[in-house]
Parts: structure tokens; sequence; C-alpha cells
């Protein structure tokens, strides 16, 4: 269990406020399921590459140089439509 939990961190991270904003903003789903679905499948692609040549201290590293500025940017660009 420890094992996946390290493997899919980032993943998880991202998938916890995607559920909490989807119970919040129902009335969206069709839109707010094609952001999720490319948060975290964008994640988890990089999540799994990063998983057979880093530990979890070196990902995290190349996680918060690539994958998060994506992600915030297109969080910010759904949020944008949604409202």
């Amino acid at each position: 269990m420890t094992k996946l939990i390290n493997d899919f961190y980032f993943t998880a991270i991202t998938l916890i406020p995607l559920i909490l904003f989807s119970v919040i903003f129902w009335d969206d789903i069709a839109l707010y399921s094609v952001m999720v679905l490319a948060l975290v499948f964008s994640t988890l692609v990089i999540e799994l590459a990063l998983n057979k040549k880093h530990d979890l201290q070196e990902k995290g590293k190349k996680m918060s140089l690539t994958i998060v500025p994506i992600n915030i940017a297109v969080f910010v660009v759904f949020v944008i439509f949604v409202f």
C-alpha cells in the first residue's frame, strides 16, 4: 500500500481537490469531467514516466517544475469557462 501511495502520490493529491470541486459545482458536470480527465491523465502519464527513473523526492522536484504549472493553467482556463 505504501508503494502504491508513493507511486501515485501526485495523482492522488490532484484528484482530491477535483472531487471536492465536483461536489460543489455539480451543474457543470460535463465540462468538469473534461477538466478532470485532462488534469488526471496528464499527471498520471508524467508520474508513470518518472516512477521508472526517480524516487519520490526527485520525482517531486521534477513534478513541481513540469506538471504543476500546466495543471494550474488548465484549471484556471476551465474555471474561466465555468464562471
